[in-house]
């Protein structure tokens, strides 16, 4: 008996070592596996930092004389909108909802659209769609821009169940997980969307005091700069709370933020007008409408019609990911079909970063006329001193020229301009776009690197979608790798 006793303690010993060791096995089955399908947690991740410090001396066009009548009567202007644009228009998703990358821009770009309501970048494909076409505006010289956005992130936050959410070791981000990761931000930023600090751990920080909420905020730029190499420069005020619109105005490195209703008592976030010559945006906090309120395309209309008939005016909707998210895609084609490529071109679909830049660029711009040889130079220095050179991703800017005759004109540009595009307009100037980003040559290097190793139609359409946005004489070595 005593003998049959030990027997039966000895199995069901081992079924407990068994199950153990299957936990065990499961657990680092799961956690490997997590590992393969989350670039953020093994360092996949590239590095999308920017220069600490940016030259202007290579930032210059030049303008064969032989196409100027009279050099006295050369005009330059740096129109209020980009691309000579009339009505500025920006959207932010708060909450790190990964709608906005599965959703909004997958849509935008003519991508994967899945059924499944939470789908991140890499994830299996279920049922879904390709969009037809893609949403956007030209830049005014037959070059397509997509819509870009702006997405509230949170770098550093726990919800009790996930230590990280944006890099979430301890649980796999797939259909049933509601957030952005690292992997997903990376192609939203490459195609020119951005991201803005919105609550950091209220756990750590205390929301109530806008010097601890600086704090947060402060380490919520480190996790994003270790992450991707790339820091954040905007605030969307979170829960209505007016102290993270108090810690905006004290930490350093935020320039503009954004709130849908009063900061302080009676102090309304401002409405402003793109047109507005001494315009000033630092610390400014801008109002957004919450769309969420109104859930219908044509219910949101009417306030953008107006908008839109103002000259110059900018108009800014924001919202969470809902259920019913089809209303802001429909919203958006709404917006491409009368007002993009697909209607009278006449918006700038932005972030608030890239707006601000804009405004910073034109209101500190300085432009040097100069004769070379049988070409006129004009050369650019737009430092913009409340802004670090390292948080500046969009250094782009538009010109609109008087005086310069011929539509076959051939404009040249200096070392430090990647991208370079110009058109005559129907008034007789030419709308000149010049891009300083080197991120345009890594970004064409990285997707046509990709395309090599993939090798099927998409990466190569992504591949020649970067590459055409460098100037003509940087694309012969990618377009040569994507034969």
């Amino acid at each position: 008996m005593k003998t049959q006793c030990n027997a039966i303690r000895l199995f069901c010993l081992g079924c407990l070592f068994l199950v153990m060791g299957c936990g065990c096995l499961k657990y680092d089955f799961e956690r490997k596996k997590n590992e393969h399908e989350n670039p953020a947690i093994v360092g996949l991740l590239p590095d999308l930092s920017v220069p600490e410090h940016f030259s202007w001396d290579g930032v210059y066009i030049t303008i064969p004389l032989s196409a100027i009548d009279d050099l006295n009567k050369i005009n330059i202007d740096i129109p209020a909108l980009k691309y000579n644009k009339k009505f500025a228009y920006t959207y932010t998703f708060d909450d790190c909802v990964v709608q906005a990358y599965g959703k909004a821009f997958c849509t935008i770009n003519g991508m994967w659209v899945d059924d499944e309501r939470f789908f991140h970048f890499g994830q299996e494909r279920t049922t879904g769609k390709e969009p037809v076409n893609t949403l956007g505006y030209t830049d005014g010289c037959g070059n397509e821009k997509r819509f870009a956005f702006g997405v509230a992130i949170w770098p550093c936050k726990d919800n009790g169940y996930v230590t990280d959410l944006m890099a979430p070791s301890n649980r796999n981000a797939g259909n049933r997980y509601p957030y952005l990761i690292w992997s997903d931000v990376v192609p939203l930023l490459d195609y020119g969307s951005d991201i803005y600090f919105h609550n950091v751990d209220e756990n750590i920080y205390d929301k109530t005091d806008p010097h601890s909420l600086v704090d947060g905020l402060r380490v919520c730029q480190n996790k994003a700069i270790e992450k991707i190499g790339r820091g954040i420069k905007t605030l969307a005020r979170a829960d209505g709370n007016n102290n993270y619109y108090k810690a905006g105005l004290e930490f350093e490195d935020v320039v503009i933020m954004t709130a849908s209703n009063s900061v302080e008592e009676n102090v309304p976030p401002l409405i402003v007008n793109l047109g507005d010559g001494d315009l000033d945006l630092y610390k400014k906090c801008l109002f957004r409408r919450y769309t969420e309120e109104f859930p219908d395309v044509m219910q949101l209309m009417p306030d953008l019609e107006v908008a839109h008939g103002e000259l110059y005016s900018w108009y800014h909707d924001f919202s969470h990911g809902p259920e019913n998210f089809q209303y802001i895609l429909d919203l958006f084609k709404e917006i491409n079909d009368r007002y993009g490529k697909d209607g009278d071109d006449s918006v700038w679909f932005a972030s608030l970063d890239e707006i601000y830049e804009y405004v910073d660029i034109r209101q500190n711009c300085e432009i040097t006329k100069t004769t070379s040889g049988d070409s006129l130079k004009l050369k650019f220095k737009c430092s913009t001193p409340e802004l670090a050179d390292r948080y500046q991703y969009h250094r782009d800017f538009s010109l609109m020229l008087s005086g310069v005759d011929g539509s076959s004109v051939k404009i040249g540009s200096g070392k430090n301009v990647y991208g370079l595009s110009y058109a005559k307009t129907k008034d007789g100037r030419f709308l000149v776009n010049i891009n300083c980003n080197a991120s345009l040559l890594e970004r064409a290097e990285r997707y046509t690197g990709k395309y090599e190793k993939a090798k099927t139609p998409e990466s190569k359409e992504e591949a020649l979608f970067f590459i055409n946005q460098l100037k003509p004489e940087l694309r012969g070595t990618f377009l040569a790798r994507c034969k």
